[in-house]
């Protein structure tokens, strides 16, 4: 009747996109540039169709190993489960002179050249020839992305050991100085141990190289590792002035001005020894910004609302308060060229000796980390000022006694 071959040419219609559809799917990912973890989802999305098409309820595909066995990429239905899926394979090896092989249990399909195979479960019907166009056609493209995956990661695996590599073969060139002077430091000191003023100078130099090295090694550390963060309530201006202390002697012997503008105390949930280190990398940065080893360090710390940020600062900030604290040096300043890059990893502008590159992207990761954000505004010639914006909480100002009542039982928060 007209109705059967109306229902009869929609179903073949149906069909006929639906297989067309799948292979345009098909084709799509021997072209895609992913990882490993993104590719398997989408491999078993589209076996499960392809399993669909061929009258298949479970289906596994796989990979052939140097000792000629079969292991499981991803698979579907029953076969989705290891170990059955592994028994499967096992089985190939035994039927091995045959691309394509069909039996009571499962039908198989291979492509010798690029050691893959899709084995299908329960599927007695020979498969007419657009099945097995479809069928290789899986299988061809999902080789192809498979090796695109594995190539991938093989140029990511090297660019991470060479990024290592070159990150230590500066750490390491980079340490010889001061290890050197603390080294010579100390055979000194045996030779003039009467001199006591002799000794004091040496102490104090011995000391800073100690310094040096010890924040060249927690830059890689900090970087490497990614830490959880471990937050208290924390007075960010007593916090400020403990660094600023600590450096000032040094920045003084260099000819450097530091002025110090911190006025009330905020307090914030903060890791206490991260945020020291976003103080000492930015003293530091702003410290060798000074080509002549003179000029001034401003360090400005201020209670700023959301709505009063400067246009330049990134959006998506969310309403509120923030402590917003500022290192303005009076360097050489810096150009677009540098600023694009300013906090990428193993960036950096100076000579051997003076660092790894990874103070700003340490700064940058931990103030993220934080909530918060960072920004940087120089003029060549005139100098760089970086600006750091912390979330307060809802009790940002009050007095030492108050953050204490309001701060949690347990003294730490980890995150």
């Amino acid at each position: 009747s007209v109705e059967e071959i109306r229902q009869i040419a929609t179903k073949a219609v149906y069909e006929w996109n639906k297989a067309r559809t799948l292979e345009e799917l098909i084709e799509i990912i021997s072209h895609l540039r992913t990882r490993q973890w993104q590719l398997e989802p989408l491999l078993n999305n589209i076996l499960y169709q392809v399993s669909a098409m061929v009258g298949s309820v479970s289906a596994v595909l796989a990979k052939c190993l140097k000792n000629g066995q079969y292991k499981k990429i991803t698979g579907t239905g029953k076969l989705a489960d290891d170990e059955l899926a592994q028994k499967y394979l096992n089985e190939i090896p035994k039927l091995i002179d045959k691309n394509i092989w069909q039996g009571d249990h499962f039908a198989y399909f291979r492509i010798e050249k690029y050691g893959i195979l899709a084995l299908f479960e329960n599927n007695k019907t020979p498969l007419n020839t657009e099945r097995l166009y479809i069928v290789r056609l899986f299988l061809e493209h999902a080789a192809q992305a498979i090796a695109n995956v594995e190539l991938q990661e093989t140029l990511l695996r090297k660019e991470k050991l060479s990024a290592v590599g070159e990150a230590m073969t500066m750490l390491v060139h980079d340490l010889r100085g001061p290890i050197g002077n603390i080294c010579q430091g100390i055979e000194l000191l045996e030779t003039a141990s009467d001199n006591k003023e002799f000794v004091s100078n040496m102490y104090r130099l011995m000391m800073r190289d100690a310094k040096k090295s010890l924040n060249m090694m927690n830059d890689l550390l900090d970087f490497a590792r990614n830490s959880p963060l471990i937050k208290e309530m924390t007075d960010i201006k007593f916090l400020t002035e403990s660094v600023v202390e600590s450096t000032k002697r040094f920045l003084a012997e260099s000819g450097i001005t530091l002025h110090i503008d911190l006025g009330k105390p905020f307090y914030f949930p903060a890791d206490e020894s991260k945020i020291q280190r976003v103080l000492i990398n930015l003293g530091t940065n702003a410290g060798q910004a000074m080509e002549d080893k003179k000029g001034k360090i401003t360090v400005s710390l201020s209670r700023i609302d959301s709505g009063k940020i400067p246009a330049t600062v990134p959006p998506g900030m969310k309403p509120g308060v923030y402590a917003m604290l500022a290192v303005e040096d009076t360097g050489k300043g810096m150009d677009r060229s540098i600023l694009d890059r300013i906090f990428e990893p193993y960036f950096t502008t100076k000579q051997y000796g003076e660092g790894v590159g990874l103070g700003l992207a340490v700064v940058h990761g931990i103030i993220k980390n934080h909530g918060g954000f960072i920004t940087v505004d120089s003029v060549v010639g005139r100098g760089s000022v970086f600006k750091i914006y912390l979330p307060l909480s809802a009790a940002a100002k009050m007095d030492r006694k108050a953050a204490q009542i309001e701060k949690p039982s347990t003294g730490k928060e980890r995150i």
